[in-house]
Order: C-alpha cells, then sequence, then structure tokens
C-alpha cells in the first residue's frame, strides 16, 4: 500500500513559495520530503498539512496559505 502525498511544488504554489524554499522548511521542521510515484519532491498529507496550515510541530501556530 502505498501513502497518500502532495508534491512540494504544489506546497509551494499554494503558499506563493519557491519549491526549494519549502524543501528547506520541510528539512527543517524535521519533515521526510521523498520522490512520489512520479520521482517528484513530496510530503506526506499529514505534513503538508502541518506545513501549510502553520500547525506544524516547531511552527508559530499562524496561517501559512496566503489569501
Amino acid at each position: 500500500m502505498s501513502d497518500t502525498t502532495v508534491t512540494v511544488a504544489e506546497i509551494g504554489a499554494a503558499l506563493g513559495r519557491k519549491v526549494e524554499q519549502v524543501e528547506r522548511e520541510a528539512a527543517e521542521l524535521g519533515m521526510l520530503v521523498r520522490p512520489d510515484w512520479a520521482g517528484r519532491p513530496s510530503l506526506s498529507v499529514a505534513d503538508a498539512r502541518g506545513l501549510t496550515t502553520g500547525e506544524a510541530p516547531g511552527r508559530s501556530g499562524r496561517c501559512a496559505v496566503r489569501r
């Protein structure tokens, strides 16, 4: 069974950030960036949610998505 993931590019688009910035922040928070089925860097859905909502451990708790 495979895990559901979200590509780093999709997360970057949602946050208005470059892929490199998302990868760096994820690494700083101890999140595992790994290739999805197509070889694209991705995060688990839970990590992606935490990163985009600001609820990931180590984040300030503010919503990171620009509305």
